[in-house]
């Protein structure tokens, strides 16, 4: 996929018109800006999709903190594939990563918060699957960190429903 640039709503409609009268595309998704499950904007775009262009694959990215939240809409949009972003299963190693999870008008910190963003994810992984709705999951293997973890990541996720996971590395040095 390609990423253009951050738009409102009807930008990225006009840009969805645009670029299906100049090729033919499949695919159209949200990666963000931030956790696309988080602006009310990602819901709209993929409503006004639907009915303009009900053709197309529609696709989005999220941490999956709110995905629990948010399954029943994304099913109700007819969202076809969510990319999972899970970078650790383990708490230790998870709340070196995360340092503080923010939901529900509550902040949580350490291990707390990781727990809670890991029990989000894997719970609607297979809650969404379960829906129809493929899963993808991606992880960011860092060194020295989680690149020990990144086989028990793909398991768990493969055994919660993902249908497929990859790993990106970082330079730390």
């Amino acid at each position: 996929g390609v990423t253009s640039r951050i738009m409102d709503v009807d930008s990225a409609i006009e840009h969805v018109r645009k670029v299906t009268t100049e090729m033919p595309i499949s695919v159209v998704g949200i990666v963000g800006p931030g956790d696309a499950l988080f602006n009310e904007e990602t819901f709209e775009f993929f409503k006004r999709v639907d009915d303009e262009f009900p053709e197309l694959i529609k696709c989005m990215s999220t941490n999956g903190l709110l995905l629990p939240d948010k399954a029943d809409l994304l099913a109700d949009l007819q969202i076809n594939t969510v990319t999972v972003t899970v970078n650790a299963i383990n708490p230790e190693i998870g709340s070196q990563i995360y340092h503080r999870t923010f939901y529900d008008g509550k902040m949580y910190q350490g291990i707390s918060g990781f727990e809670l963003l890991s029990k989000q994810q894997l719970s609607c992984i297979e809650k969404i699957t379960d829906k129809g709705i493929v899963v993808k999951v991606n992880s960011v293997l860092i060194p020295g960190l989680n690149d020990q973890h990144i086989v028990d990541i793909a398991k768990e996720v493969k055994n919660r429903g993902a249908s497929l996971t990859k790993y990106h590395t970082i330079n730390t040095t």
